[in-house]
């Protein structure tokens, strides 16, 4: 049991701690009993970062969520295709991605392309969204494999296998882009 080590709440505690006070979140520490919790108001929107709940493959998830103030009127999903085959995709997300109105589509970036798979129900949308310089900021991540990110209806997520223990700069990079990507949804 781990993750329920004495080390592993310190670390996370710290860790996550200091990530939740830089960006103005509240925190819940983790415990024998509890998994680890921020959540609050970030650059102007509600925020919620969890880990914890296992999945089918018996790994803890980090969640990020964010509401967005109206319904986005379109679905898309962003995901690293070598690691969420459709056996490994969280199973909360698996059904937004087997809805029929969402179709792969292409960037036009090769790299992008043939890293990442987009799925989306409107191109014109996902294009203006999914821009070279979001692109360029999810290709910067330090492990571009943990993103898996859906938007649909009010809200927007991103699930990653990863504590991000000693790489909370890459959660808060995993944030920032969700909050970028909630902002072009609002415009639109």
């Amino acid at each position: 049991m781990g993750i329920f080590s004495k080390q592993w709440n310190e670390r996370c505690n710290k860790e996550w701690g200091r990530l939740a006070h830089q960006a103005g979140l509240s925190f819940r520490k983790a415990s024998f009993l509890r998994w680890p919790k921020m959540e609050g108001e970030y650059r102007g929107h509600e925020v919620s970062i969890s880990y914890g709940g296992f999945r089918e493959y018996g790994v803890p998830f980090t969640t990020i969520r964010l509401n967005l103030p109206k319904p986005a009127e379109f679905s898309l999903a962003v995901y690293w295709y070598k690691a969420y085959s459709m056996r490994s995709i969280p199973l909360s997300m698996k059904k937004s991605l087997s809805v029929k109105e969402m179709r792969l589509t292409r960037v036009e970036n090769p790299e992008f392309d043939e890293l990442f798979k987009v799925k989306e129900s409107d191109e014109a949308i996902t294009l203006r969204i999914v821009d070279p310089p979001l692109q360029k900021k999810i290709l910067s991540l330090k492990k571009p494999s943990l993103f898996f990110m859906l938007i649909q209806k009010n809200k927007i997520s991103l699930e990653a296998p990863d504590a991000f223990l000693g790489n909370t700069k890459q959660l808060k990079s995993s944030v920032d882009i969700l909050v970028d990507i909630a902002e072009k949804a609002q415009e639109i």
